[in-house]
């Protein structure tokens, strides 16, 4: 294309109508006004590449401010969009950090109820020893017949040796002694039994014989339930 077809239409597009057309009438009235004053060929020629000149500098003016109109809305338009992508990255951030915070605190929560349960179990077990360990010595100390059972149960146990030796505390032996005969007849390989009494024994007995020592004492009992419970927590 053209110098002068491109001049033609930059001035058919941006420049307005008016500024070439005063050109041409300005020549016009001119040469209306002084009839002598007939322009040469050359001065034609010169007016008509001023007048180019001119609406390319006009057109270049029109199109840089529509340019300059467009690449701002165009900016404006980046930018929203640049500030909605930081806003919704820093949403996803926020998000993903407070889903963060709470599997951490689900954790802890975790791991403290499990501790708690814990503790609670070891309680309730010390709890069950204790209250288990007052209920057999008041069982023993107003029931008699429960410590003659104990020895009838207990002596089950001796396999080996005709004689026996019953340790057991100082209130319960006496009851023990009186009742000596009959523990004997429940146990037919016994022949001989003989009550120790043991104040160090709190309740309960130990039985000694030639096969071994069986301790059939309340607290030793108590303790196997303990740990017993124990593991089970566990």
């Amino acid at each position: 294309m053209s110098r002068a077809v491109i001049g033609r239409n930059i001035l058919r597009q941006a420049v307005p109508h008016g500024t070439f057309l005063d050109q041409l009438q300005t020549t016009h009235a001119v040469a209306a006004q002084d009839p002598t004053a007939k322009l040469t060929k050359s001065q034609i020629d010169q007016k008509f590449a001023e007048a180019h000149d001119q609406g390319v500098r006009l057109g270049y003016a029109a199109g840089f401010a529509q340019g300059e109109a467009k690449g701002i809305e165009a900016g404006l338009e980046i930018g929203e969009m640049r500030i909605r992508e930081e806003h919704e990255a820093g949403h996803a951030e926020a998000i993903a950090a407070f889903a963060q915070d709470l599997s951490r605190l689900l954790s802890e929560t975790q791991r403290n109820i499990e501790q708690w349960y814990q503790e609670t179990e070891e309680q309730l077990a010390v709890l069950a020893v204790e209250i288990a360990r007052r209920a057999v010595s008041q069982e023993l100390s107003l029931n008699p017949d429960v410590v003659v059972a104990i020895s009838k149960q207990v002596l089950q146990e001796v396999t080996t040796g005709n004689h026996v030796r019953l340790r057991v505390n100082p209130v319960q032996s006496a009851t023990l002694e009186a009742r000596r005969e009959e523990i004997i007849r429940s146990v037919s390989h016994i022949r001989d039994i003989e009550v120790v009494s043991d104040p160090k024994i709190e309740n309960g007995i130990v039985v000694e014989s030639d096969s071994g020592v069986v301790d059939a004492r309340v607290e030793t009992y108590l303790h196997r339930m303990a740990d017993h419970i124990s593991e089970e927590a566990a």
